[in-house]
């Protein structure tokens, strides 16, 4: 009998697993509908990199002294890597969709599925960011491999950690947009919200200005808030700048997004109200 229940709660954990991958692949087909008109407006992505590189090429000095690293060919790389990046850890869908669910009313069907809301979210936009990875950042970076050049990781173990860094960078971009989704449930409109997350991330993510050279106490601030987690250390781990410390600061805030997630999601089920459909 002990056999029979352990063999039971590991058909229960791998039914799990398979229905979050199930989910993952339905957030990734949902987005295939799209692919020519997201390929197209790859073309307007690259035209905004191209701006920042001309920015920065007009402003920075070639070289620079001891201890400052930002040069105008460091600057440029940044550039070029924050905009293939952007598209698996900043530019996600306003809210993840959820304050729709929320007007509809149909986050009341979503919520009796047998699976619990947040994960089943993270696991459906899983889905949508390696979509993004291979239909937005793929084809970006070949743009500008073709145009200015793809900066070469700074070493192989520069370039190993950037994967984990970017898988991080990804799940703490989700958590921030997460929040902002489902704070629809207290306000019903996020719009606003999402436009005030994604000014402040552009803002403090290091990817179009370096989180540590913001001005006054700003750029002391910047490098530890969750933001940087999205584009200032990915960038900085693949560029040599930083090491695993870089990796230890976003998982630090990979946890305490999880456990906020995890808390308001329980106070946001408690206030589900049908608003319409």
């Amino acid at each position: 009998m002990i056999r029979s229940g352990r063999q039971k709660v590991q058909a229960s954990e791998g039914g799990s697993r398979l229905l979050y991958v199930h989910i993952a692949r339905t957030g990734y087909m949902r987005n295939t509908a799209y692919k020519w008109s997201h390929m197209v407006n790859n073309l307007a992505s690259a035209l905004f990199g191209f701006i920042y590189i001309a920015l920065w090429q007009a402003v920075a000095p070639a070289t620079t002294g001891p201890g400052d690293p930002y040069n105008r060919s460091t600057l440029v790389s940044i550039m070029v890597l924050a905009q293939v990046f952007a598209w698996v850890a900043t530019f996600l869908p306003a809210g993840l969709g959820i304050q729709n669910a929320i007007r509809t009313g149909s986050i009341a069907l979503e919520v009796a599925r047998p699976v619990p809301y947040f994960p089943m979210v993270m696991a459906r936009e899983v889905g949508s960011v390696a979509y993004q990875a291979l239909y937005r950042s793929l084809p970006l970076a070949v743009i500008f491999t073709l145009t200015v050049g793809f900066p070469r990781p700074a070493s192989l173990s520069g370039l190993l950690l950037t994967v984990p860094s970017l898988v991080l960078a990804s799940y703490v971009a989700l958590t921030m947009v997460y929040s902002v989704g489902i704070s629809a449930l207290w306000t019903t409109e996020v719009r606003y919200a999402h436009w005030l997350y994604m000014s402040v991330s552009s803002l403090l993510s290091g990817g179009w200005i370096p989180a540590d050279i913001m001005p006054g106490w700003l750029g002391t601030v910047a490098p530890y808030l969750p933001f940087a987690a999205t584009q200032h250390y990915p960038i900085r781990i693949y560029l040599g700048l930083a090491g695993a410390e870089g990796l230890l600061m976003q998982a630090l805030w990979a946890v305490l997004l999880t456990v906020w997630c995890w808390w308001i999601t329980g106070r946001a089920m408690r206030r589900i109200v049908v608003q319409g459909g």
